[in-house]
């Protein structure tokens, strides 16, 4: 049974690696894109602000105002997306750091590792306050993979117990 499961996990393992792979290529389409969209939209504004140049009517001003709230909006929405594509790229770097199937020991920056873990159940720690305390050039020797997943480890089931807590308190 233990040899089942543990051949599960690492197929499971290795088929996590290999998302994260295949979604590496749409979340740069997606942040070329909006690169792309975005020179365009600040063109585009510069464009039609020009038309108004000159002409202070009251019906000039009101359309102008609502084409300045609408340009804001697509600026805004931009911003959003492109965050999002960050936030899948470091998501997506961190699963493929820690699915690495490597075992030998190597100088790892501990803050860079932490903060990979972090991405990764970030999902868990939702309404939950993270201090890390950790000087950013720390280097420590260890197994990434394996010290990767004692930290996740560590933050799941602290998480777990928070949220535990939390329903005691109030459930």
């Amino acid at each position: 049974q233990q040899l089942i499961q543990a051949d599960k996990l690492a197929t499971m393992g290795t088929m996590v690696a290999g998302v994260a792979h295949d979604i590496a290529n749409p979340t740069g389409l997606i942040k070329g894109a909006q690169v792309l969209a975005e020179e365009s939209r600040v063109r585009l504004k510069d464009t039609v602000l020009a038309l108004f140049e000159g002409d202070s009517s009251e019906e000039a001003n009101k359309l102008r105002g609502e084409l300045v709230t609408l340009f804001g909006e697509l600026e805004k929405g931009a911003k959003d997306t492109i965050l999002g594509a960050d936030r899948i790229n470091a998501i997506n770097s961190a699963i493929r750091n820690q699915a690495r199937s490597e075992q030998i020991l190597s100088s790892v920056p501990i803050r860079e590792l932490i903060d990979e873990c972090l991405t990764v159940v970030g999902h868990r720690l939702k309404g939950i306050a993270v201090e890390v305390v950790c000087p950013d050039d720390l280097v420590v020797e260890l197994i990434r993979p394996q010290f990767g997943q004692v930290l996740m480890n560590l933050l799941s089931n602290a998480a777990d117990a928070i949220v535990e807590q939390g329903e005691g308190e109030h459930g």
